[in-house]
């Protein structure tokens, strides 16, 4: 799915144009100017105030696990309102017993996945079973923590190799998944990689989740 801003704007607001999608959505009084009426709405998320209106976005859009320049936020978003999310496919994303994860060199303890520094190329955590139809877009999100990535990075896979994503930073990650080959069926995995050095990724990971985008 390759969907542009302004259209997702459209469809997300309703439009019937984009400026008059977006005053519906912000709740436009009469005696407000739309850039006004945004300032407003972005205050109600959580902005700050005394800084532009694209800083208030960045904002609001990292404190909601979003990642990137403000452009790639934004569109993260607007697709996000436009295409509504499935239910939760995985169990005990947040880690909070020990219990439905596949650990391999992984432990689980006081909320959260932990990766040794010593782990092995390719030592997953992994669920199976998970109910993601290939063919489809699904919605990741994990947030990576104390962690040291190497030379590749933290890699999140949903059934195969091909077209796995890479993390290279803490923080929390939001983006979108095409399910690949069907290798490993019905299993999302999450792993450190290792291409050349000898530096794998460790740390912890916590608040998995994975959603249909619809």
């Amino acid at each position: 799915m390759t969907i542009a801003t302004a259209d997702a704007i459209l469809i997300a607001t309703g439009g019937p144009t984009r400026q008059g999608g977006l005053a519906s959505w912000y709740s436009k009084l009469a005696t407000e100017t739309l850039q006004d009426a945004e300032r407003r709405w972005l205050v109600e998320q959580g902005a700050s105030t005394g800084i532009t209106n694209k800083g208030m976005w960045s904002e609001v859009l990292k404190t909601a696990g979003h990642e990137g320049t403000v452009d790639d936020m934004l569109h993260q978003y607007w697709v996000g309102e436009a295409f509504p999310r499935g239910p939760e496919l995985l169990t005990n994303g947040g880690f909070t017993t020990d219990t439905n994860w596949v650990k391999e060199t992984w432990t689980i303890s006081g909320g959260r996945a932990h990766a040794q520094v010593d782990i092995l190329n390719g030592q997953r955590i992994y669920q199976t079973g998970v109910a993601w139809v290939q063919g489809l877009i699904y919605e990741i999100k994990v947030t990576t923590l104390n962690g040291i990535y190497g030379d590749k990075g933290f890699q999140v896979i949903m059934g195969g190799l091909t077209g796995a994503d890479f993390i290279t930073s803490d923080g929390n990650h939001v983006f979108p998944m095409d399910t690949t080959p069907n290798i490993f069926p019905g299993e999302c995995a999450f792993l450190p990689f290792n291409e050349s050095g000898p530096t794998r990724f460790s740390g912890d990971i916590d608040n998995v989740s994975v959603r249909e985008i619809l």
